[in-house]
């Protein structure tokens, strides 16, 4: 979809953006549950946020990825081009993301960590691919229940853990 200002937003299954139909004010605010990939258009006076659950990611006009599923322990953000803050509301401080890092915020611990990563693999799902990389077998059927609106269950907690 393409927001007023321009922004172009891809949603994935299961993700609600509530949005205004017009930004007005100092800053364009939407509400993320679940995972967007967000090409924001580049306006300096007026910040871009996005809003899920503990976060908060402003940017001025940026590519970044989302994956905020209320029911997933972490909120991970990755940065493709540009650069964004995050502010998580049980995290003192503010992170600065740079191109292939990710922030990923964990939400019971209250704690986050920053990782280098391959950007375009958090965001290939915007056509049609997924990547799993050494992820277990029990992340990865949470992910494509997501996508396909079922859920899996591992009979076997070894291969649950086993990783692909």
């Amino acid at each position: 979809m393409i927001l007023e200002d321009g922004t172009k937003v891809w949603l994935n299954a299961a993700t609600r953006l509530k949005y205004p139909v017009a930004f007005v004010g100092g800053i364009r605010k939407v509400l993320l549950e679940g995972e967007a990939y967000f090409e924001v258009a580049r306006d300096e006076r007026h910040p871009f946020r996005v809003e899920c659950e503990d976060s908060r990611i402003t940017v001025l006009g940026t590519k970044f990825n989302v994956d905020a599923y209320p029911s997933d322990s972490v909120v991970t953000t990755t940065l493709l081009e540009g650069s964004i803050r995050l502010v998580s509301e049980k995290v003192n401080t503010s992170t600065v993301l740079t191109p292939n890092q990710q922030y990923i915020y964990h939400k019971n611990k209250g704690s986050y960590k920053v990782a280098q990563v391959d950007a375009a693999l958090y965001t290939s799902w915007i056509s049609g691919y997924y990547y799993f990389h050494e992820e277990n077998l029990e992340g990865i059927l949470a992910r494509l229940g997501n996508i396909y609106g079922v859920s899996f269950r591992i009979q076997s907690d070894k291969l649950k853990e086993r990783r692909f």
